[in-house]
């Protein structure tokens, strides 16, 4: 006897999703077998709605009935059936951390519509309630158990998108995670031990480990994890770590000539500057009453190791409801930056505005905003800008330094640099990033599938950066950008020395081309294989039997190939043989009709062209003679087979 859901609810209710099954409130599900589910169990019986129903998907409090107890249980409905389906595989993959980090799974089942089609969902256990509070005013040891689970799911190969309170299942001490529906294939770097994690860290190098894995960092970063000592000089918070805390110090040895001189978000770094001397200098065994007779020389040491960087604010408008990298920077969204005076920098601007994410994700190595600079030069500047804030300064330094050594390609081959900064984590250490002028889009097709004309651009573009000694280990249509007339080639962060020997010129290269054509281009296997993979140059081909060959030194008249064709060729040799054997076949008869000899007459010696054309074969392509014949395709490497495909033209 098939089970039977039996929906006991409120007909009070604005928007019950189960009314739009048929034969609602008994409804008989479908299960998958693919998936585990209970066959012990007689009905289930739905009494509550415990969530608010979603655009796409409803959860439902119930209880399985069998003859012996009765089992609490919840059910989630979803409107599209690949959805719960795509849900119930995630449990699955998780099925070792079923019971302890995350609830147990009972099926996946599918229900028929009134209106035809079917709503799809999946069945768990009841376990506890949603955590009552923001995460982040949960206690430690709370955080520490939901960090630690996050941490199970994510070595099980799963990294959920998002972690809200609706996420967090409590009953007591215990805790299980919920909701798969928007998740990533994760490899998870990260081992830091979460329920062994203090609370209190001193700076950014303890939580080195907990780092490897952004995803968990940014989880722990959000909730408020890790507590860094503050202490507050002229009303800005500063980590601890290296600053005097004694109020009475800060005090008798506040540089009263920088409050007057400069404004607040220049005091901002500077203060830090001048206070980390007169902190060393205590350290050292220097005297309060000294350092103030020195004051006026201490500020001006302050003030000289203060400008090696310049100072430069950065306001981000931008939408905070998704993670992006920013929002652990200190005092965000009003920020302040430090520019690199060895690079590039804004000088004429007063400040930056952030307006716009391009590029955010847990799983990459950077996020990339859109801008501009505020200040009077400005006014006119109607393309903006983009900063990029990598992870690690080194990072941000390795690819600043690459848009140093192309400066000559700036504005016609790469975007034009404007600077390297870097900015403070409010748990300590920093962040740093590169700001370019913004220009166009990333291109919206696969290089393959570009015009001639954009291909060449790119390639001619790439082969300046090679002249420059620059090697990108990468090209895919992230890395380049067109605005509808030209491009520019971006992300610099994986690139290797290169002393370029090509001199083709792919700026007016021919489309179609013989194969002696391309020699030049060879000279740089990095930007010929590059070419040739986005198919640049394409070959004339004939088919013979089946087989494409180049054009070149082959007949193409298909009246003429038919008249000669060697079938004795056919009924001797498989057809990864025949690929090479009648290429030289019919290239000798291709130089035989070339010398002027009629195809008729060729005709009449096909047995000994036939013979001509395998002892050639043999000499050419020793290995094919051997253990592949009798219509048996042989085994070869993908080297064997692309050597193979040079030597055809195929």
């Amino acid at each position: 006897m098939p089970l039977t859901i039996n929906f006991q609810l409120s007909e009070n209710w604005v928007y019950n999703r189960a009314k739009r099954l048929s034969h609602y409130p008994s409804v008989h599900p479908q299960f998958n077998s693919n998936y585990p589910y209970r066959r012990d169990v007689d009905s289930i019986e739905v009494t509550a709605d415990i969530s608010l129903s979603t655009e796409k998907s409803t959860v439902y409090a119930g209880k399985f009935i069998t003859w012996q107890h009765q089992e609490e249980i919840v059910l989630k409905v979803r409107d599209n059936v690949e959805d719960a389906k795509a849900e119930a595989s995630r449990y699955q993959q998780l099925k070792d951390l079923q019971g302890s980090i995350i609830p147990r799974f009972y099926g996946l089942f599918r229900v028929k519509k009134k209106s035809g089609g079917y709503l799809g969902g999946i069945i768990l256990e009841r376990f506890g309630k949603p955590v009552d509070r923001m995460l982040e005013n949960l206690e430690h040891e709370t955080k520490a158990r939901i960090l630690h689970h996050m941490d199970r799911i994510h070595k099980a190969g799963i990294a959920p998108d998002d972690l809200e309170p609706r996420h967090v299942l409590s009953n007591g001490n215990d805790l299980r995670i919920i909701d798969f529906t928007t998740v990533l294939p994760h490899k998870c770097p990260s081992n830091y031990a979460y329920l062994a994690a203090p609370e209190v860290v001193a700076d950014l190098k303890e939580l080195a480990p907990a780092r490897k894995c952004r995803g968990l960092y940014s989880f722990a970063f959000e909730m408020g994890f890790w507590t860094i000592p503050k202490v507050v000089i002229n009303d800005f918070p500063y980590n601890a770590k290296g600053l005097p805390t004694d109020p009475e110090i800060i005090k008798l040895l506040n540089p009263g000539r920088f409050l007057t001189t400069y404004n607040s978000h220049q005091l901002i770094t500077l203060l830090k500057v001048y206070y980390q001397n007169v902190h060393r200098m205590m350290e050292s065994g220097v005297s309060v009453e000294e350092l103030q007779k020195d004051m006026e020389q201490l500020m001006n040491e302050a003030e000289e190791e203060w400008t090696i960087d310049m100072p430069l604010n950065i306001t981000f408008q931008v939408d905070d409801r998704r993670y992006h990298q920013a929002r652990i920077i200190s005092r965000y969204p009003s920020v302040s930056a430090r520019f690199n005076r060895h690079y590039e920098s804004p000088q004429d601007a007063d400040s930056i505005l952030v307006t716009g994410v391009i590029n955010e994700s847990k799983a990459s190595q950077s996020t990339v905003y859109s801008g501009r600079f505020v200040g009077e030069k400005y006014k006119e500047d109607v393309n903006g800008i983009v900063l990029k804030i990598s992870d690690t300064i080194q990072e941000a330094e390795a690819e600043a330094l690459r848009y140093k050594e192309m400066q000559e390609l700036q504005g016609s081959a790469i975007p034009r640099f404007y600077g390297l900064f870097r900015v403070e984590v409010s748990c300590g250490g920093h962040l740093a990033g590169i700001v370019l002028e913004r220009f166009g889009e990333p291109v919206d097709k696969l290089p393959e599938d570009l015009e001639h004309g954009v291909q060449a651009r790119i390639l001619h573009y790439m082969d300046k950066i090679h002249k420059a000694g620059v090697l990108l280990d990468d090209l895919g249509s992230g890395n380049i950008l067109f605005d509808g007339e030209d491009i520019r080639i971006i992300d610099f962060t994986s690139t290797l020395p290169h002393q370029c020997t090509s001199k083709y010129d792919y700026l007016n290269a021919p489309e179609v081309v013989d194969e002696n054509e391309v020699v030049p281009a060879m000279k740089c296997r990095n930007l010929y294989s590059l070419a040739s993979e986005m198919g640049f140059w394409k070959f004339p081909q004939v088919v013979i039997n089946g087989f494409p060959y180049n054009v070149k030194g082959m007949p193409t008249n298909p009246e003429v190939i038919k008249m000669l064709n060697p079938e004795r060729f056919f009924t001797v040799y498989s057809s990864y043989q025949l690929i090479t054997l009648l290429k030289v076949y019919y290239q000798n008869v291709y130089k035989k009709l070339e010398s002027g000899k009629p195809a008729e007459e060729l005709q009449q010696d096909m047995k000994q062209i036939m013979g001509e054309a395998e002892e050639e074969w043999k000499a050419k392509f020793p290995a094919a003679q051997y253990g592949y014949g009798g219509g048996t395709r042989p085994e070869y490497s993908k080297q064997q087979s692309n050597n193979l495909k040079v030597l055809t033209g195929a």
